[in-house]
């Protein structure tokens, strides 16, 4: 097995010099000059002296991770009458110049020592001289060597910085033989991050399980902004039970809780560091936990929920315990539920009032089911499951990702908002179970995952904070209306973003990186989007900017068009007389508009278009909208249809998908009639028959579909009508009008259609965004 040299240093003894090399073994090398008379090699020529074991800790394999070994000596350095070293297992150690062992610094819990530096101030002695004789009266001649060195400083692989002394060696008690600690580093990946609510105090929560409070206002001062508080040691940690994956301050900003990987959630007083101990430990299953996704707090602090890789939502209450007005008040398990069948994608609490109207916490979570769920927090025992009060689902086609109680300070209604992967974000109406908007949402860096309210000085308005999956953070002005320029988006860290979180003063933002090991704090400027937004247009400019062509383009034509011929048919297209035309269609010719410009929406599409326009004005006037003006058709049109059209690529991830397999292609004939009328929203007999003949002009199944067997590509191209897009080829050549389906059949030319056409599909970083 090779030695490698790691760090060399010259010692000037009194009577002779000599050099001293380290070893990746725990060994040193001595070098001394070479003399005549020994008549081995050339005079002052260097030459081995001898090897000597330093470090020999054989209770460990000689290794760690990334491949350095356990007895490496790290650091070399001479001080006063000291060898010194600084070794790979977090130790310290002090020889005289004949390397016999003097003092040692060995129960820090260090990392990898990484640099050593000594004061210029004199040396102390550990005790007094005085104390060294032996305490027998033969005896006291025998005087052992005492410690002397000045103060030094020690810095480990984790950027921790601790100020040690000479009189910590003579320490007994292990407490009190730890240095005053400088500066703590990030040690292992962050996992989240939480701001005081009334302070300028950010809590950092690490994978390995420590918690770290940083003043982010007097970060020039770096010796007073830190407090590390590591409560398990590495030689007791448990690796999977004590990962911290969420972290939040109560409103009132006392205590910081705390999720864990073990389904564990630890309380900490914010002001001490110190963990509260609670009569029964706060977990989400008596069993074995699975790990803590999201920790959410209620607005008056009162009542907190998470939810786990397990699919179940769990709810926790501050109250007297067991209900006894005579017992403390703590937190204490209310009630859990496995509610979704796929993972939980996110939850939050809602605000709503009760039969006397005041004013009550609503729970809501959303999953990759495509389902909602509201949950019953004030009935609820800890025997019991949590209760369910309503769900209903609010996807098709796409999944859930996150979700947030939709600020709205003008609105009479309850109002969710989630986003999905298919970058829309839509507004919902839990109680009534139906949509009440849905916008376009950023479409660049991947889909939302996590959105948070944000009050800006100044500004009448609120924006939303949104963090994306893949490393963009960004800002959007309220109230949602999917104009474009109310949006920005920026590369925050090189990888996924882990947490944000916002100051309370709407100043700040903080962002973690996660494995980057970094933190980022931002100062937040949202005059660039109002800037944006003055120059993108008023009313319906921006959304007709969003339509291939613009103003000018055909496409934009032809809407007015299919949008005047709609008007004209629903005062009655065969009659003489003279038409008064007031600008607007009625609410039913909504899925033929949208249908004449090549965007097909299912059934529920169609409802979730028509709610949004029936109560876009009911909770102020009380009378739902019953006609579409050409300005929401527009506003619908480039909201409604999707990001990306449908290529060839889902058809065949779709027919793997009803194969059950995860690999076939293909269907019987029979299996595919049986899934068009008994899954999804289902064809009638005569439904499926005719739209059979409008698509390949036969109606009976046979004839329709000829072969036994349909794959993924006969499907597109010989049912759809898909072809390939050629290179080269320019799509509007392909978008002409068609009396029949209106951009329908030109459109399924291509090799996707009805997506948007000028919308960006990632950042774009190279153009230094």
């Amino acid at each position: 097995m090779r030695t490698y040299f790691t760090k060399t240093v010259f010692i000037h003894d009194k009577k002779e010099e000599m050099a001293v090399t380290g070893t990746d073994t725990g060994m040193i090398v001595v070098w001394k000059r070479s003399l005549i008379i020994e008549g081995i090699g050339e005079q002052n020529e260097k030459r081995l002296y001898k090897i000597v074991t330093l470090n020999n800790n054989t209770s460990i394999p000689n290794s760690v991770e990334g491949g350095s070994k356990i007895n490496q000596i790290n650091i070399l350095t001479t001080h006063n009458e000291y060898l010194v070293c600084g070794n790979n297992d977090g130790t310290i150690r002090f020889y005289d110049f004949h390397f016999k062992l003097v003092a040692w610094f060995e129960d820090l819990y260090f990392k990898q020592i990484k640099s050593i530096s000594f004061s210029k101030t004199e040396p102390r002695y550990a005790i007094d001289p005085k104390d060294a004789y032996d305490p027998e009266p033969e005896e006291k001649s025998f005087k052992h060597e005492i410690l002397r060195c000045a103060d030094f400083l020690v810095q480990d692989e984790c950027a921790q910085i601790c100020m040690l002394q000479s009189q910590l060696f003579e320490q007994i008690n292990p407490s009190k033989k730890k240095g005053y600690t400088i500066m703590s580093g990030i040690q292992s990946s962050i996992s989240a991050i939480a701001v005081h609510p009334r302070q300028t105090i950010l809590a950092i929560a690490g994978s390995e399980g420590f918690v770290l409070l940083w003043d982010f206002m007097k970060k020039n001062d770096p010796i007073h902004n830190f407090e590390y508080f590591r409560k398990v040691e590495p030689n007791a940690k448990n690796t999977d039970g004590h990962i911290f994956t969420s972290i939040e301050f109560t409103p009132d900003g006392k205590e910081i809780l705390i999720a864990q990987y073990d389904g564990g959630i630890k309380v900490m007083d914010a002001q001490t560091g110190q963990y509260i101990k609670l009569n029964t430990p706060l977990k989400t299953s008596e069993r074995k936990g699975y790990p803590i996704t999201q920790l959410i707090v209620s607005s008056d602090g009162k009542y907190f929920a998470v939810c786990d890789t397990n699919r179940c939502v769990s709810l926790f209450k501050k109250d007297h315990l067991q209900g006894d007005p005579a017992k403390q008040i703590e937190w204490q398990f209310t009630g859990k539920i496995l509610s979704h069948e796929i993972d939980v994608s996110s939850i939050a609490f809602g605000q709503g009032l009760d039969e006397q109207g005041m004013p009550m916490h609503r729970l809501f979570s959303i999953g990759k089911d495509r389902r909602m769920f509201e949950y019953d927090v004030y009935n609820s025992k800890p025997d019991q499951r949590l209760f369910v009060l309503r769900y209903f689902k609010i996807e098709q086609e796409a999944l859930p990702s996150s979700c947030i109680w939709y600020p709205k300070k003008d609105s009479k209604e309850g109002l969710l908002l989630t986003a999905n992967n298919e970058y829309k974000m839509k507004i919902w109406n839990p109680s009534a179970q139906s949509s009440r908007k849905t916008c376009l949402g950023p479409t660049y860096g991947g889909e939302i995952t996590k959105m948070k309210e944000l009050a800006v000085p100044n500004q009448e308005e609120k924006y939303l904070v949104y963090a994306t999956a893949k490393k963009v953070i960004g800002l959007i002005k309220m109230p949602l209306d999917g104009n474009p320029n109310k949006t920005m988006g920026l590369i925050a860290h090189p990888d996924e973003i882990a947490d944000f979180c916002t100051s309370s003063d709407g100043r700040y933002l903080f962002t973690c990186g996660g494995s980057d090991l970094s933190v980022k704090m931002w100062s937040i400027d949202v005059s660039p989007i109002e800037h944006a937004i003055h120059l993108g247009g008023q009313d319906i400019e921006p959304f007709i900017n969003l339509i291939e062509g613009g103003s000018e383009g055909q496409i934009f034509q032809d809407m007015k068009d299919f949008f005047y011929y709609s008007m004209i048919r629903s005062k009655d297209e065969n009659t003489t007389k003279t038409r008064k035309l007031d600008g607007t269609v009625p609410l039913a010719e909504l899925p033929n508009l949208m249908r004449a410009m090549g965007y097909y929406p299912t059934e529920q599409e169609v409802q979730n278009m028509k709610d949004e326009v029936k109560f876009s004005v009911y909770s102020d006037m009380g009378d739902p909208t019953t006609s579409v003006d050409m300005n929401t058709f527009i506003r619908l049109f480039v909201n409604h249809r999707p990001v990306y059209g449908i290529g060839k690529n889902n058809i065949e991830d779709a027919f793997k998908a009803l194969a059950g397999d995860g690999s076939s292609i293909q269907l019987t004939r029979d299996d595919m009639i049986s899934l068009l009328k008994q899954e999804g929203e289902v064809f009638g007999d005569e439904e499926l028959q005719q739209s059979l003949g409008y698509l390949v002009g036969k109606m009976l199944y046979k004839d329709a579909l000829p072969k036994d067997y349909i794959n993924s590509e006969e499907f597109a191209t010989d049912l759809l009508g898909f072809e390939e897009f050629e290179e080269g080829e320019e799509e509007g050549d392909l978008a002409e009008p068609n009396v029949n389906g209106g951009y329908g059949g030109e459109t399924m030319a291509n090799k996707q259609f009805g997506g948007m056409g000028n919308i960006n599909e990632v950042i774009p970083e190279e153009e230094g965004f």
